[in-house]
């Protein structure tokens, strides 16, 4: 097997994976197909943050200076974040740290930054 091959393979099998740390909620269309969905920020602060999935769960993630934040596709900070937004938290191995937070504008709860 030729070196290209064997680098195709390994990134077809590292981006095809479906990582069990990577907090997205899946959505099947009508064509059956599965869609990404994110959830929404309950709470954040510069510690941790805590989503629902829509499906009455919630996870928290602490979080450490490590942890990536965007915000519409801009490099942020949590105090960026508000509660209400849409949120994909890609968390460590152990699904305890948030290593990436990436989130987009949405509807806002008050009071709940």
């Amino acid at each position: 097997m030729s070196s290209r091959a064997l680098i195709a393979l390994v990134l077809l099998v590292l981006l095809g994976s479906s990582p069990s740390h990577c907090f997205a909620k899946k959505k099947k269309n009508a064509a059956g197909a599965d869609t990404d969905n994110s959830a929404t920020i309950q709470e954040v602060s510069f510690a941790s943050i805590t989503v629902n999935t829509g499906d009455q769960a919630q996870m928290t993630y602490k979080i450490t200076d490590q942890t990536t934040v965007t915000l519409n596709g801009v490099p942020a900070t949590t105090e960026d974040l508000l509660a209400g937004m849409e949120v994909t938290v890609q968390a460590s191995p152990d699904n305890k740290i948030a290593m990436v937070i990436t989130a987009k504008n949405a509807k806002v709860i008050p009071n709940k930054h």
